[in-house]
């Protein structure tokens, strides 16, 4: 993408739209993405004073470095990092379930249960080829990077089941936190789209944490509507918006003992 196209795209109606928290300016042409850019000092006070953003958008061009191929792909964030994969092993799995080394903390290994394996596998849900009774710290890491991944115990790719690729289509600038957040949201509810009013809220890109937690806690209340006897996960389900909510607003993980990535325990 070159500056010419940036100035086409402002006289046809482009615009730019600017997350004060991230301090992350995106422009956009209807809803494709064709620049994203952060930014800092005087040019975040710049963004925040002006009260047209479509004027501000061949400066900002002008004073990115951001490379941007010309099929306009999403320059976002778009996978979980290390902390990421590490909070939904903690989530998954209590380290009293792990055989560990108590001098070196490294992980000897993760007995299966009789429902799942490794972190949070379900195995009658989603089979293997095989179950073990226990499995190494490398290999409960790679069933978790292929879970989130949507990648089948054949190699191959159910778009439904990728996790990280969902959050990724989402069409909005997350940080790494709020990225990590969503994915592990969408890994306990298995689609976010049954959450009514989420995506469009995701996609509007300003956020409370008091209108997250409304639209997220709503969906578990009418799951106990609809059937009374889920009325006994009320205080788990909103236990773990808590901790959504902690990760995507302050970066907050909260207790990890478990270190998935690296296969040992850290105390």
């Amino acid at each position: 993408m070159n500056y010419r196209l940036v100035n086409d795209v402002e006289e046809k109606g482009g615009q730019v739209k600017f997350d004060p928290r991230a301090n992350l300016a995106s422009v956009f042409y209807g809803k494709t993405k064709l620049l994203v850019v952060k930014v800092y000092g005087s040019e975040r006070d710049r963004m925040i004073s002006q009260a047209d953003y479509k004027t501000t958008m061949s400066h900002l061009w002008a004073i990115s470095n951001v490379a941007v191929s010309d099929s306009c792909e999403n320059v976002g964030i778009t996978d979980l990092d290390s902390v990421g994969y590490n909070m939904i092993a903690n989530m998954e799995r209590n380290l009293s379930q792990i055989r560990y080394d108590e001098k070196t903390g490294l992980i000897i290994g993760i007995p299966s249960t009789a429902t799942d394996v490794g972190y949070g596998h379900d195995y009658i849900k989603n089979p293997l080829f095989s179950v073990l009774e226990s499995m190494t710290a490398a290999e409960v890491y790679k069933l978790l990077k292929n879970d989130l991944n949507g990648i089948g115990p054949d190699g191959k790719v159910i778009p439904y089941k990728n996790y990280i690729g969902a959050v990724a289509s989402i069409n909005a600038d997350f940080t790494q936190d709020q990225f990590n957040a969503l994915v592990g949201l969408r890994y306990n509810l298995g689609n976010l789209g049954v959450v009514d009013g989420l995506l469009p809220y995701l996609e509007s890109g300003i956020y409370t944490r008091s209108e997250l937690k409304s639209i997220v806690n709503s969906y578990y209340n009418e799951i106990i509507i609809a059937n009374p006897a889920n009325e006994k996960y009320r205080d788990g389900w909103y236990n773990r918006t808590e901790k959504m909510l902690d990760i995507f607003f302050d970066g907050n993980y909260g207790y990890m003992p478990i270190d998935a990535v690296n296969g040992k325990v850290v105390l």
